[in-house]
Order: C-alpha cells, then structure tokens, then sequence
C-alpha cells in the first residue's frame, strides 16, 4: 500500500477526532491491529471498511486519491453534501425540486414589489436587484 495512502488514513482519523487507533477500529468493527496495518501502510482496507469509513464521514476520495470534492468547503456545504450522500432517492428527488423552486421565486419577489412600486429584475444565476424608486427599472 502507498505510504502516501497510509498518511492520509491516519490524518482523516485525526481529523475525525478518533485519537487512538482503537476508537475508529471499533467504529468500523475491525481491530486496532488491522488498523494499524493500515496506518504503518501493511495493507489496504477492504471496501467493507472503506464503506464503514465512509459512513463516520471519512473522506474516502481523499484517502485514496489525495483530493478531495469536500475540502474547502465552508461547514454548512459540508452538512449539506453529507445530508445528500445519506438522504434517499426520494428525498433527493424533494430537495432538488425545492431547489428548483427557489428560481420560481423570483415571480413572488415581482409580485410583491411590484405592488409596492418596486421593480424586480433577477438573472439566470440567482442575481437580483430591486429597485424601490417607483417606477424605474432594475439594473446590476
């Protein structure tokens, strides 16, 4: 196994919290001497513990590969692309329908400044402006 791979393990499980090699060896249900194959770079997790891995939010692409989809992200992305991994089909299927929706929105914002006076003027990517002045309209 590359040493590189064995450092990236170890640093994951510090990452995690997991000070001792025997605290994540018991979460994955392995023992600490399996463990510490993998840490000294011996041998290589099977999928069964990757997968376990996996489940303690280990970054598994990192330990493997050395880059990561979840690095740099900000705690609130990392929540959410955690939710998403552990969600349903079903509930992926809603979430991206309320997604979807929030670009129906904008006729919502039209509605209501619009009554008001405001004109409301949004882009594809999200970006709104409204302006309250009466009568002109919107610019970015």
């Amino acid at each position: 196994m590359s040493s590189q791979i064995s450092e990236r393990i170890k640093e994951e499980r510090k990452r995690l919290g997991y000070k001792k090699q025997d605290e994540i060896a018991d979460a994955c249900g392995i023992s600490r001497e399996s463990w510490g194959k993998y840490e000294r770079g011996l041998t290589m997790p099977s999928g069964e513990v990757l997968l376990a891995l996996a489940n303690l939010n280990m970054d598994i692409q990192y330990v493997l590969t050395g880059k990561s989809y979840s690095r740099g992200m900000n705690p609130q992305e990392q929540m959410v692309l955690s939710a998403w991994h552990q969600a349903s089909a079903s509930t992926q299927k809603e979430a991206m329908a309320i997604l979807a929706g929030i670009g129906q929105s904008k006729s919502v914002l039209s509605q209501t400044f619009g009554s008001v006076g405001g004109v409301y003027q949004g882009d594809h990517h999200g970006d709104v402006s409204i302006d309250m002045s009466g009568g002109g309209r919107g610019r970015k």
